[in-house]
C-alpha cells in the first residue's frame, strides 16, 4: 500500500539547503513497521513556549495540507499537554490514525577551535613574488561557539497504539521555528525512506 502524498511532502521532500545545518543523529524503528499509511495526522509539538509550538504544529498542518493533519493545539491547551488522559481523549476525537510527535530534548553550546593560517602576501609584480614568501600575514586562530538544538521526533500508530520511529536531530544555529521545522522533517524523511517506510 503505498504512502499518502501529503506525508510524503512533509517527510520526504529533501531541500539540500535546508539540512545543511541539520541532521539526524540517531533514529529507531520498529522491526514489524511496514510502508506508512496515515490517512490523517495529529501534529504534537511539546516546546516550553506556547508560541513556538504554535509556529511548528502550524508549519506542519501546513506542509501536510488541512483535512490530512490537525494541530494539536486546536485540542489540547498548553497547560493540558501534560496529561495523559486529555491527550488521549483529544486523539481520540481527532479522528486520527497517526500521531507525530516532536519535542526538544537538550540545547547546547558546542565550542570548536579553528586553528590560524598562514599566507603569503599579495604582491604587484611576479619576479617580487618569486624571490621570496615574506612577508607573510598570519591569520590567528580562535574558538567559534555553536548552538545545538537536539529534537525528537517519534511516530505512533494509533489504532494498535505503537511506536513506528523514533529519531533524534541536531540543527546548529537555529534562526527561525518554520525554517528548523522544515529541516527536521527534511532530514526524517530521509531516514524514512532509507528504512523503508516511505515508498515514493
Amino acid at each position: 500500500m503505498s504512502v499518502r502524498s501529503p506525508l510524503v511532502v512533509v517527510l520526504a521532500f529533501i531541500t539540500l539547503a535546508g539540512c545543511a545545518s541539520t541532521g539526524v543523529t540517531s533514529s529507531w524503528v520498529s522491526p514489524d513497521a511496514g510502508p506508512i499509511t496515515f490517512q490523517r495526522s495529529l501534529i504534537i509539538v511539546m516546546h516550553p513556549v506556547e508560541a513556538v509550538r504554535r509556529m511548528g504544529e502550524s508549519r506542519l498542518v501546513r506542509r501536510l495540507g488541512r483535512g490530512q493533519a490537525v494541530a494539536s493545539y486546536d485540542l489540547i491547551s498548553q497547560e493540558d499537554l501534560r496529561d495523559t488522559e486529555i491527550a488521549r481523549a483529544a486523539v481520540e476525537q481527532a479522528g486520527v490514525d497517526g500521531v507525530i510527535l516532536m519535542r526538544l530534548v537538550g540545547q547546547q553550546e558546542a565550542l570548536s577551535y579553528q586553528p590560524g593560517m598562514v599566507y603569503p602576501a599579495a604582491y604587484g609584480q611576479f619576479w617580487g613574488f618569486y624571490g621570496t614568501v615574506a612577508p607573510v600575514v598570519y591569520g590567528p586562530s580562535y574558538l567559534r561557539s555553536d548552538r545545538v538544538v537536539s529534537v525528537e521526533t517519534t511516530l505512533y500508530s494509533v489504532n494498535d497504539e505503537q511506536l513506528i520511529w523514533s529519531g533524534t536531530s541536531e540543527s546548529f544555529n537555529p534562526l527561525d521555528v518554520n525554517e528548523t521545522v522544515d529541516d527536521i522533517a527534511d532530514a526524517v524523511g530521509a531516514e524514512l525512506r532509507r528504512a523503508g517506510l516511505l515508498t515514493e
